[in-house]
């Protein structure tokens, strides 16, 4: 499948990096959030060029919830969550929406993992960007 993407902005990347200086800073719940925050915008970027005309977007893109994901898979024809990252990621996901709406403290090995799980997720739909360019 050749899509006409448009040049988009990497701020993925520069999450991702901005993710791992609040880490040394010891900002590990706000690096948590800052982690989920790459996967999403990199999410977005991957699917709103494959929506077809009239196709609403999602309200998020957040892949660990059910209907984003679907829309992803439907779009992609990628099985991202049968990837061995998954797991990791979705526990990811969850410590990001406990943080946000719970309130909840992490450690730093809570946030260096979460840095972790976003940097594989941000590999794999780069994969897929590329797949899907060809």
């Amino acid at each position: 499948m050749s899509m006409n993407w448009t040049t988009q902005p990497a701020y993925h990347d520069e999450l991702l990096t901005l993710c791992n200086t609040l880490i040394s800073e010891t900002r590990y719940e706000l690096a948590v959030v800052v982690a989920q925050m790459a996967c999403e915008v990199l999410a977005e970027q991957t699917v709103t060029p494959l929506l077809k005309s009239g196709q609403k977007k999602p309200w998020n893109f957040n892949l660990a919830s059910k209907e984003p994901l679907k829309l992803y898979k439907e779009l992609t024809h990628d099985e991202i969550d049968a990837q061995a990252f998954w797991a990791t990621y979705k526990k990811h996901a969850e410590r990001r929406h406990k943080v946000v709406h719970g309130g909840e403290r992490v450690n730093e090995a809570h946030a260096r993992d979460s840095f972790t799980a976003a940097r594989q997720f941000v590999m794999h739909l780069e994969g897929v960007r590329r797949r899907l360019r060809e």
